[in-house]
C-alpha cells in the first residue's frame, strides 16, 4: 500500500506537477520541503460539479474511475494561487477561434480569473472542455481527413460503429503518428489499438493479474497510482447490437 504522501504525488504528476498560475513545481516543493502536503490543491473550475464528497475521494490512495473523474474537472494550484482566486472571486467569459488549414473552431467559455495587477498576468480556468488539438481521420480506405479533437470526439462513435462497414478507423496525429485503430475482425469482433498519446477517448480495462488500467489525459494509469506517458493497449471487442442501424445510417 502506498503511502498518503505517494498518493499525494501521483495525482499532483497527473495535474501537470505545477501551479497553472504562479508555475511553482512540485519538484521544487519537495526540494525545499520534503513533502508536497498543504502546499498544493486541485481547484474546480465549476463548483458546482465538485464531488459532494470530494475531501474523503480526493485522499484516497486506490485510483479508481470515480477518482480519476474528479481529478479531470480540476486545474492545479498552489495554496497562495487557490486562496487568491477565491479572494478576487473573478468570473470570466472567454471567446475562442481556432484555425488550422482552412479549418476553423469557435468556442464560447465561462470559468473564473485570477489577476496579477501588478505584472498584468491573468490565467483564465474554462469550466468547458475544449478539444483543439487535430487529428487526421482515416475512415475505410478513404484519404484521411483532418480534424480537429472537437469534431473528431463529437462523431467518435458513429466512426467507431461504423468499422462494421467501412471495415476500419484510424486516427493520426497532425505529423500523421498513429494513435487508434479500430478493424473490423468479423460481424461480431472488432479489435482496438489505443496509444496512450491519443488524449481524447479514455479507456479503462480490468487485467485480472494487474488489476484496473485507466488510459485518459495522456497517462496509463494504474490501481497504485503508478502513471506513464508511453505504452499502447490492443484488445478485442464485441460490436454491440445496435452498431447495425447506427452502420447502416
Amino acid at each position: 500500500m502506498i503511502t498518503s504522501e505517494e498518493s499525494r504525488r501521483a495525482k499532483l504528476k497527473l495535474k501537470g506537477n505545477k501551479c497553472l498560475h504562479c508555475g511553482a513545481t512540485v519538484q521544487e516543493a519537495i526540494a525545499r520541503r520534503g513533502t508536497v502536503k498543504n502546499k498544493f490543491e486541485f481547484n474546480h473550475a465549476d463548483p458546482s460539479k465538485k464531488h459532494p464528497r470530494y475531501k474523503a475521494l480526493i485522499e484516497r490512495k486506490t485510483f479508481s474511475t470515480e477518482l480519476l473523474d474528479e481529478l479531470d474537472k480540476t486545474y492545479l494550484l498552489c495554496v497562495d494561487c487557490h486562496r487568491t482566486l477565491h479572494a478576487q472571486h473573478i468570473r470570466g467569459r472567454a471567446s475562442m477561434s481556432f484555425q488550422l488549414d482552412g479549418l476553423r473552431l469557435n468556442a464560447n467559455c465561462t470559468g473564473q480569473v485570477v489577476a496579477d495587477w501588478v505584472d498584468r498576468k491573468f490565467t483564465f480556468f474554462s469550466a468547458q472542455d475544449v478539444y483543439t488539438d487535430a487529428y487526421y481521420v482515416q475512415i475505410g480506405d478513404a484519404e484521411p481527413v483532418l480534424q480537429f479533437g472537437q469534431t473528431l470526439k463529437d462523431n467518435f462513435d458513429k466512426y467507431l460503429l461504423g468499422t462494421k462497414v467501412t471495415g476500419q478507423l484510424r486516427v493520426y496525429t497532425y505529423d500523421m503518428k498513429e494513435v487508434f485503430s479500430a478493424v473490423k475482425l468479423s460481424e461480431t469482433d472488432l479489435e482496438l489499438t489505443h496509444s496512450t498519446t491519443f488524449s481524447l477517448i479514455p479507456v479503462k480495462i480490468t487485467d485480472p493479474k494487474v488489476g484496473t488500467i485507466w488510459m485518459r489525459g495522456g497517462w496509463t494509469v494504474f490501481q497504485n497510482g503508478t502513471s506513464s506517458r508511453n505504452g499502447t493497449l490492443t484488445v478485442q471487442a464485441t460490436y454491440p447490437v445496435e452498431s447495425e442501424k447506427v452502420a447502416s445510417q
